[in-house]
């Protein structure tokens, strides 16, 4: 590249172009100083898969050991719903409540301060907590966070002589500690595994005998256990740190630890055994006992460079320890950089495409060159802005930029397509690059406005729709203001600095007079001669074409009735979720029997990689968890139709429908089709009726599979009420029998013992053959002093069953009845289903709705495009009104809106595709894109007409001018989106749909804006030339001279 000519222009083009091109050293050296920050934002900008989420959310979870679902419900609930119902902003709040412990989730309205939020809930649920039972405990709080899913999902073993007990005491206090020192690693999650424990073995024989209490046994323990700072004492001129050690140097110390009443000792009770704590929970990996690992990353962190550091501490730490090993069950990171990598790719090959389309047009390299020449810098301008507004690289933003492709590129295009045209006229190359610039700065102004003013609404709608719509279109606006820039600075620059005059040209020297817009070069090719012939038919049969094109947006609405809609597509990560669940109160051992059949036929199914499996949890003991991971490139959806016949004897079966925003969950309360039957008045036992009415109606809707209600009645209880009469004869309350009975039963932990810096729990509890029945629970005889009271003499027995859960939703209690669309679209078999509820009305007092998260994101996104859409579409009228001073004319630009949804509805019907959110993006986009070509062909024809030339003669020469551009601009859109519509990498499922969308609506709207737009605007002149200036273009309508004004 050389330096301008030392002949000096007078410039009087654009004032932007024109400084550019006076000071083409500063431009540049400012373009390259945005292509380093570009680099560098790029570099630090955080890897995730999707947009975090917007929606401010705490979960509070609250203990109770012991309390059943109804009496969390009752006790703790339900007094913190109250409290919770005086605060401002609160959006929803749901409770679940299971055996000794409730989750109470509060979703605040969108733009609230959470932590804020999250003190002011505290104190609300402190003062709900003066009226609850003693044995409440401390409240977790919780904000939510898309982020906290684990980005690493590990199966630790040992293959050497270490005990189950200690490989889990070596994973929590060594390795667990050293990975969260990581950078990036919010937290680890341990599940399975067996944990060393010092069991105190009651016998009941021996209290009975000796007339102990279990609370005595507990008390004793407790004062012998912790070690006690005594404060500081000075001797001999040093201080001395006073302490009091516990008093357990072995497991076997605790034995000789006396009793408060007689000359009796632990040992003359129980047996210490040093063992571990209750199993509840089996987790294997291909059939081998591990321990599961679960990292998670701070929110603010790089995926990728959290798993990078958290997995050099765990090599680091198990290098001492050969005998560990580990296998990575799931690896987000890995997913989310092969879902950016994909998203990269399609970028890289968008820009070539754009290239490509570029040289074929001008079949020149050095034309070429100078209209690209500004894709890097657009590019980095755009990364500049992500980083600056805290966005991250993930599919969604990445999407936005591959798309942006096309878009940006449409701006230099312009622009350089009529600098080649000065450049034919005569002009120098610094003469045309400003006069270029000049002649269309209210076209690329308008078209560039029109696109971001479409996106703009799009901004911090909430939810998951939301997060997408609001990244997406804050990347789209980016690029488009930076392309903006780019085309009137460095563009203009290399313009002047390297574009030839033309040969055998005479050249033109000056820029003085007016432009004479009416000689502007047409090219004589044979598809500009086919475009003069099918434009003039156009023209001439202007209310045939109008007809036409009516008829055929009448046959598009008919055709996008068929059209299938969701939320958003399945991911194809090769990763299936399975569980089962057994009849209530089936013992854990059971539970792993069939457990491990079901094991055994999933590792025999051909490519199946790992099978995880979890039995028990927090879940209970009666639920199993399959987590498949397989090989290939078998869909999810034909891999669990594949597996379904082989498992469909198990109880309770039911898949996971894993799209881009949810995990392998199989839980009732995530699955996507849920009905949620609620009733302020009614007990969950008064809607079980009703609920199970429908459930078996239901079972008739096609495609409606692993059906199931959150309602699970039928756990085995046993009620020990109190006899107050009885009872207070020997000083029993109804606080003194619960805890006797929680220790003999279920055991308590009294303290803490401690080894080689570790430190182990002490439980008092009877010995399993004491209490390995309910009958021997029954018939206990509790020491009370001197005397043994039969449990029968101070309390009733009642066997009752309780749910395994309960729910409630806004204070109203809570049924859900939800399944899986097993081989067909969401929405219909919702739709199926609504007929099923008219069939069978609730009783009164009972409301039915659809809803869970998939259903209601879906209404939320589907409903905020719709507003969005409609203000765009209000804006780009504004716009338009603007830039051609007319209140009537922007209505026949406007006209390529519908034309778009031609082509696009065509593209989704032949691809068969299912519309999602991220599809309706697309047909959004097309708003925008569509105009731009009207804008381009318009904005010429009224300067056409300004110079005195006829509707007819302008449309006929205009069209012909702009048909150029108008052509690369729809190509190089259509040719950036060529990766996306091809599907290609990880990720291509969420991508695909709204590149088919934008290629289909850009072909048939650049067809008709060609032929459609002309003939409209030829109509609308008509009008005009009838009913007077009333319709004027220029807004004359609107106008009130000022002698009119003095007459009235």
């Amino acid at each position: 590249m050389s330096t301008p000519a030392n002949k000096k222009y007078t410039l009087n083009g654009n004032a932007v172009a024109d400084f550019s091109i006076r000071e083409p050293i500063l431009i540049l050296i400012a373009m390259a100083a945005i292509v380093t920050l570009g680099i560098a934002a790029f570099i630090r900008l955080p890897l995730s898969l999707l947009p975090p989420s917007n929606e401010p959310t705490i979960v509070v979870l609250v203990s109770y050991p012991g309390a059943s679902p109804q009496t969390m419900t009752d006790e703790v609930v339900k007094p913190i719903e109250d409290q919770i119902a005086t605060l401002d902003d609160v959006d929803k709040v749901i409770a679940r409540s299971q055996q000794g412990m409730t989750a109470i989730i509060t979703q605040f309205k969108i733009g609230v301060d959470l932590n804020a939020k999250q003190q002011t809930l505290r104190e609300k649920v402190n003062l709900a907590r003066l009226g609850m039972p003693l044995g409440v405990l401390e409240p977790n709080y919780q904000q939510y966070d898309q982020n906290q899913q684990p980005i690493l999902v590990l199966a630790l073993s040992s293959s050497g002589d270490r005990t189950p007990e200690n490989l889990h005491q070596l994973l929590k206090d060594t390795i667990t500690p050293e990975i969260q020192t990581a950078d990036g690693v919010a937290g680890v999650i341990m599940v399975g595994g067996r944990e060393r424990q010092i069991n105190v073995e009651l016998s009941l024989e021996k209290l009975q005998a000796l007339r102990i209490q279990p609370a005595e046994v507990d008390m004793s323990i407790a004062a012998a256990s912790p070690s006690l700072s005594l404060g500081d004492a000075t001797a001999n001129g040093l201080d001395y740190r006073l302490s009091t050690p516990g008093a357990f140097s072995t497991p076997q110390d605790i034995a000789n630890v006396p009793l408060s009443l007689g000359d009796y000792r632990v040992g003359d009770v129980a047996t210490i055994v040093d063992s571990h704590a209750p199993i509840d929970t089996y987790t294997r990996l291909n059939g081998t006992d591990s321990v599961v690992m679960l990292i998670q990353r701070e929110s603010t962190a790089n995926t990728d460079d959290a798993a990078k550091a958290a997995m050099a501490k765990l090599n680091t730490a198990l290098a001492a320890y050969p005998d560990v090993h580990y296998t990575i069950v799931q690896d987000q990171a890995e997913e989310v950089k092969q879902n950016v990598d994909g998203a990269l790719e399609d970028v890289a090959i968008a820009v070539v495409f754009a290239v490509l389309v570029v040289w074929l047009f001008f079949r020149d390299i050095r034309h070429t060159v100078v209209t690209v020449f500004g894709m890097p810098i657009i590019i980095a301008g755009t990364f500049i802005c992500m980083y600056a507004l805290g966005l991250t690289l993930n599919i969604v933003t990445l999407l936005a930029l591959s798309v942006s492709v096309g878009l940006v590129i449409d701006d230099a295009i312009v622009v350089r397509e009529n600098v080649f045209r000065n450049l034919e006229l005569g002009y120098p190359p610094m003469l045309a690059a400003s006069r270029g610039a000049a002649q269309v700065v209210g076209s690329v102004v308008g078209m560039t406005l029109t696109i971001i003013v479409v996106f703009l609404p799009s901004i911090n709608t909430p939810g998951v729709p939301g997060m997408i719509f609001t990244a997406f279109s804050v990347v789209v606006i980016s690029a488009m203001a930076v392309s903006l820039f780019e085309a009137f600075t460095s563009g203009s620059v290399v313009s002047a600095l390297w574009l030839k005059p033309a040969k055998g040209v005479p050249p033109i020297e000056t820029m003085d007079g007016e432009d004479d817009v009416t000689k502007e070069h047409i090219q004589d090719t044979r598809l500009n001669r086919v475009y003069r012939r099918a434009l003039v038919w156009s023209l001439h049969h202007r209310g045939l074409v109008m007809l036409g094109t009516a008829l055929i947006l009448v046959l598009t609405v008919v055709l996008s009735i068929g059209v299938r809609y969701t939320f958003l597509p399945l991911d194809q990560n090769n990763q299936v979720g399975i569980s089962f669940q057994m009849e209530p109160g089936t013992p854990l051992d059971t539970t792993d029997q069939q457990a491990r059949q079901v094991e055994q036929i999933l590792r025999d199914t051909p490519n199946v990689k790992n099978v995880l499996t979890v039995v028990g949890s927090l879940e209970g003991k009666e639920h199993a968890f399959f987590f498949v991971t397989y090989t290939g490139k078998q869909k999810v959806e034909a891999f669990e139709d594949a597996l379904r016949p082989k498992l469909a004897g198990l109880p309770r079966l039911a898949f996971s429908l894993t799209n881009y925003e949810s995990s392998a969950i199989t839980d009732v309360l995530v699955r996507p089709i849920q009905v949620q039957i609620r009733s302020q008045g009614l007990s969950h036992a008064q809607l079980e009726p009703y609920a199970s009415q429908l459930r078996a109606a239901f079972a008739k809707v096609e495609g409606l599979g692993d059906l199931d209600s959150s309602y699970t009645p039928g756990v085995p209880a046993l009620e020990y009420r109190i006899k107050p009469e009885e009872a207070s004869r020997y000083g029993i309350t109804n606080a003194t029998l619960g805890l006797t009975m929680q220790t003999l039963v279920n055991g308590t932990t009294v303290g803490r013992y401690r080894e080689d810096g570790h430190a182990y729990n002490i439980s008092v509890r009877l010995r399993e053959q004491d209490r390995q029945s309910v009958d021997a629970i029954s018939t206990l005889r509790i020491p009370t002093g001197k005397d043994l009271v039969p449990l029968s003499s101070i309390a009733t027995i009642q066997p009752t069953a309780e749910p395994l859960y309960t729910l409630r939703a806004d204070r109203t209690n809570e049924i859900l009845l939800s399944g899986n669309n097993v081989g067909r679209n969401m929405n219909q078999v919702i739709a199926d289903m609504q007929q099923v509820i008219a069939q069978n009305p609730p009783p009164a007092g009972v409301d039915v709705t659809f809803g869970g998260f998939t259903f209601n994101q879906q209404q939320q996104g589907y409903s905020s495009l719709i507003n969005t859409i409609v203000i765009s579409i209000l804006l780009i009228y504004l716009v338009l009104a603007c830039i051609f001073r007319s209140l009537s004319q922007p209505l026949v630009l406007m006209l390529a809106m519908p034309l778009s949804l031609i082509g696009a509805v065509v593209a989704i019907r032949i691809c068969n595709l299912e519309v999602n959110i991220v599809t309706m993006v697309g047909l959004q986009m097309l708003l925008g894109l569509v105009v731009k070509n009207s804008i381009m062909l318009m904005e010429y024809t009224n300067k056409l007409r300004e110079a005195g030339m006829s509707t007819y003669d302008a449309l006929i020469k205009a069209g012909q001018v702009r048909m150029r551009p108008i052509l690369m601009t729809s190509a190089a859109i259509m040719s950036g989106n060529i990766p996306t519509v091809m599907g290609l990498g990880a990720g291509a499922d969420l991508r695909q749909g709204l590149g088919i969308v934008i290629v289909g609506g850009m072909i048939s709207s650049t067809v008709l804006t060609l032929l459609v737009v002309p003939a409209a605007y030829s109509v609308y002149e008509s009008a005009v030339e009838l009913f007077g200036k009333k319709f004027h273009r220029h807004g004359d309508e609107a106008a009130i001279s000022e002698q009119s004004i003095q007459q009235a």
